[in-house]
């Protein structure tokens, strides 16, 4: 079973109907499309993008056409879409023309999805998954390949110096609508009340999430992030690789945290910090 997005096996679309759905200025001759490609290595009837500012890169390349910025200029025998973000548009052609959609969810054999839990519609659990019994999976959402959503997480307390005591995690994991969770991620359910992934929201690989963090909508975690036990993340966040955030702070709207920063203290909305302790900077 296939568990990354597939691409529509017969798709047909002319260059002006393309260029009038997505507001953008055709130029040159009306041609088909029937597949997608990158700029090097498209043929005929591809569409592609191209965001370099040498216009050769146009020229040279075989794609019936290409999607780019405004200020190119128009090339002999090439079919151009103009727009202001060429990447960002050819890259929502794709998603919203070319994938085929998945209608229900599909679960793979070796996936493990506990009684109790519940898997909205459309979404796509990849091989060896764990998902608890405490756990809400919304609509359209993609969990890759060796993902644990729902176990218990790393709470003890202890009378120092004396032995530690496990806290029982009777809480949940909210996975709201449109998340897409990487390969080998881990998101702790909470000692009480839930750990929420807030819609819209990305996760790559090796992410983890502790016990009853709230991560708001549409944010956007690199690989090897760890957030620690009851942090709150506002929306659209953005956090890069290899940062660590401490307990019970707190991470504004808008903010970015940059690679390899660990974050001690709370960060405001819109904000960018870096560093070890993390420190805003201009």
């Amino acid at each position: 079973m296939a568990y990354e997005p597939i691409q529509k096996s017969e798709v047909s679309y002319d260059s002006e109907f393309l260029a009038q759905y997505v507001s953008g200025e055709h130029c040159g001759k009306n041609r088909l499309v029937t597949n997608i490609n990158s700029l090097d290595r498209a043929d005929e009837g591809d569409l592609t993008f191209c965001a370099y500012d040498d216009v050769e890169y146009l020229s040279n390349s075989s794609a019936s056409v290409i999607i780019t910025d405004p200020d190119k200029p128009d090339v002999a025998d090439k079919t151009l879409i103009k727009v202001e973000n060429p990447k960002i548009t050819f890259w929502k052609l794709v998603d919203e023309l070319f994938i085929a959609e998945v209608t229900e969810s599909i679960v793979h054999s070796t996936a493990v999805v506990e009684d109790g839990a519940t898997v909205g519609n459309g979404c796509i659990i990849g091989p060896h998954t764990f998902i608890g019994d405490n756990v809400t999976v919304g609509d359209r959402c993609r969990i890759q390949a060796g993902t644990s959503i729902g176990g218990e997480g790393f709470g003890y307390v202890r009378d120092e110096p004396g032995p530690y005591y496990k806290q029982i995690h009777k809480g949940g994991v909210v996975i709201e609508d449109d998340v897409e969770i990487g390969s080998n991620c881990s998101i702790d359910r909470s000692f009480f009340g839930d750990t929420i992934i807030g819609a819209g929201t990305k996760l790559d690989n090796l992410v983890h999430i502790a016990h009853r963090v709230t991560v708001g909508e549409h944010c956007w975690l690199a690989y090897g992030v760890g957030i620690s036990g009851a942090v709150d993340v506002g929306s659209n966040v953005r956090i890069h690789p290899n940062a660590a955030v401490s307990m019970r702070t707190s991470i504004g709207d808008r903010a970015v945290v940059a690679m390899n920063s660990g974050v001690l203290d709370d960060v405001e909305p819109d904000t960018t910090v870096v560093g070890t302790p993390a420190q805003p900077v201009d």
